[in-house]
């Protein structure tokens, strides 16, 4: 696991390590530099070590030193691999990245459909005079480019990107629009003007002239492919893919452990990890004060039953109020995901006793795990009802009284009404989101806005939506929306960053890509029945985790944030949207700004969602050095 930065074009190799230096914190362990002043290319690489951990440097290159690998992330087939190339090739190293290179020069571009695992790669290609870049097919691992002054620049973090001096730090107002809708930034635009994230299960290639992009995974083409099985037999392939994802996704010279929250998604990844130990595994929780939002009682629970060495951290409001600045002051985009926190915490407390550790990222997208799943079951009859006794159940629903514990249920029914108006796909991310659209004009200035806000907060899913039609119903395709938009530019990007600010890699056997194909291809009643998600996962893990673990309500890993941002946090909010900062960064409305803090604080609206948007974001801008301008009205 590692970060790495590099550039076909204007540079040096001061400027080359001064931009993997960045980001120390992704490869403590070692680093390594390719410059060639001739051909204008630059490899910058920070290294981790987790495999082959004396001879892991990296740049790799082949045995006539004319193709040059780094990579960040895990090939878990990479033993598979190697062993079909090596009566053809030397190997000098017992590394995943030195399998690429060989596999790259037999099969070029298409050899990245043929990797198993998570990855950003870059490849130079001196035969060639060529760079190409690729990422995994769910976005595990991150890879940021841009082309500007006729060079290429990548990186695994904008801020390692942007140490360059052709990268500017100018915020693209259409994608800051898309996160108060979205939360996050969603791919493959960046926050930044003309700085791109490369799109998952895609390469590119650029020649020092002209920049090509291709594809060599599509999903939806696999989940097409699966065949169609009994229940009983869906069930068994299920549980032999996940113990084949976990077993391979063990592989490592380094301490191993597990993130147990107490839900039936890390529940399964520990039994499973268990299941492949001959010692007792390390699994790790957080809890929180509040009793609605803490699961560490079923996460030791869990533990017990399983027979793991448990390490548990219960976090404060105090704790989480300490650790904001120094998360905000690494991310390079705003993200309002609060779970961010405990992650990041998580993450720190893990790493004092391993260096990788195993998810349960991907099991709620791919099972239709999240509530949101039985709403849309629940809207097709709501609909129907005539309008009068709707409208008298939504006055009903408005006046319910605000209550901060875990997604309370006012909160759940006042978001359900909503979003009455709305096709299948944005409906499900105005549930999801913090600003709705018709909040635009309220939220910020005309001279931020941009001119065309609808379309920039819709363009994504309805290209997601239409990628997505050729499955066969509409929870699947609303699936396909979550593992393609909130699991990727959310989840994953939420866990990578906060793991890796700690020098931790994190593996999700969830996204193994055969298990994911197929748990995606499954009928709707093997997943969700009678209003219970991940169906076919409960039945396969009762007998081993227990009907009081498997079967308990689902709870999300989130702090209480409506409870923090009236209480402890209310001082932050005084500070960052107070009007006298509203008004001097110019793109927010204050008087909309300070009804929202008022409604809040006083306990006579739930806004925990919008005021945390809007905090976040100001907390990355007062560390991030990004400039705006106005749109062009």
């Amino acid at each position: 696991m590692c970060g790495i930065a590099g550039f076909y074009g204007r540079g040096d190799e001061a400027l080359l390590r001064t931009m993997a230096r960045t980001m120390e914190y992704r490869g403590p362990d070692d680093e390594g530099y390719y410059y060639n002043i001739k051909e204008r290319i630059g490899l910058g690489f920070r290294r981790l070590s987790i495999i082959d951990i004396a001879g892991g440097q990296q740049p790799v290159w082949n045995e006539e030193k004319t193709v040059a690998v780094i990579f960040n992330g895990e090939i878990y087939n990479f033993a598979k691999l190697r062993a079909n190339l090596e009566g053809r090739h030397h190997f000098k190293t017992h590394t995943d990245s030195e399998v690429i290179v060989h596999l790259y020069e037999e099969m070029q571009e298409r050899c990245f459909g043929a990797l198993e695992g998570m990855f950003a790669i870059a490849i130079w290609d001196e035969q060639k005079h060529s760079l190409v870049l690729a990422r995994d097919r769910f976005g595990e691992k991150p890879l940021f480019w841009t082309l500007q002054d006729d060079t290429l620049i990548f990186a695994s973090e904008l801020k390692a990107l942007c140490a360059h001096p052709s990268a500017k730090k100018i915020i693209d107002n259409r994608a800051l629009a898309k996160y108060f809708f979205y939360e996050y930034i969603p791919g493959p635009a960046s926050l930044f003007k003309n700085i791109h994230k490369l799109e998952p299960g895609t390469w590119l290639r650029f020649d020092g002239k002209q920049c090509e992009q291709a594809s060599f995974y599509s999903l939806v083409s696999h989940v097409q492919n699966q065949k169609t099985m009994s229940y009983t037999d869906a069930r068994r392939a299920l549980e032999s893919h996940l113990d084949r994802a976990v077993g391979e996704r063990m592989v490592a010279d380094v301490p191993l452990g597990v993130f147990l929250s107490g839900g039936i998604d890390s529940s399964t990844i520990a039994y499973f990890v268990q299941k492949h130990s001959s010692h007792p595994i390390k699994t790790f929780s957080v809890g929180f004060e509040v009793d609605s939002y803490d699961e560490s009682p079923f996460a030791r629970l869990v533990a017990r039953r399983l027979g793991t060495e448990h390490f548990e951290l219960r976090i404060s409001e105090q704790h989480a109020i300490e650790s904001i600045h120094s998360i905000f002051k690494k991310l390079d985009e705003p993200l309002a995901d609060a779970s961010l926190l405990p992650t990041y915490l998580l993450a720190e407390f893990t790493r004092k006793e391993v260096t990788v550790a195993l998810g349960g990222d991907g099991g709620d997208e791919l099972l239709l795990g999240y509530s949101t799943f039985f709403a849309h079951q629940l809207w097709a009859y709501y609909a129907r009802i005539p309008s009068p006794a709707r409208r008298f159940f939504e006055n009903i629903v408005r006046a319910l009284p605000v209550r901060d514990s875990y997604f309370s249920l006012d909160f759940k029914l006042k978001k359900f009404i909503d979003v009455a108006d709305e096709s299948d796909a944005m409906r499900n991310q105005c549930w999801l989101g913090a600003f709705q659209p018709s909040e635009y004009e309220k939220l910020f200035t005309r001279a931020f806005l941009p001119v065309d806000a609808d379309r920039a907060l819709s363009e994504d899913t309805e290209v997601r939506w239409q990628d997505s039609s050729l499955l066969s119903g509409r929870l699947q395709q609303i699936a396909y929306l979550y593992i393609t938009q909130y699991m990727r530019d959310d989840i994953l990007t939420k866990v990578d960053r906060a793991s890796m600010y700690h020098s931790l890699e994190v593996r999700n056997p969830f996204l193994d890509s055969q298990l994911a194909a197929f748990a995606l291809s499954l009928p709707d009643a093997y997943k969700l029945r009678r209003g219970i998600g991940k169906y076919i996962l409960k039945d396969i893990m009762t007998p081993h985790l227990g009907k009081d673990i498997v079967f308990r309500k689902k709870q999300g890993f989130a702090p209480p944030l409506s409870r923090w941002l009236a209480t402890g946090f209310r001082g932050m909010v005084g500070e960052y949207l107070n009007t006298t900062r509203i008004n001097s960064d110019g793109i927010f409305q204050s008087a909309y700004v300070d009804r929202l803090v008022r409604e809040h604080t006083s306990g006579r609206a739930d806004h925990r969602k919008r005021l945390w948007t809007l905090l976040a974001f100001q907390l990355w801008h007062e560390h991030s050095g990004a400039s705006w301008e106005p749109d062009a009205h």
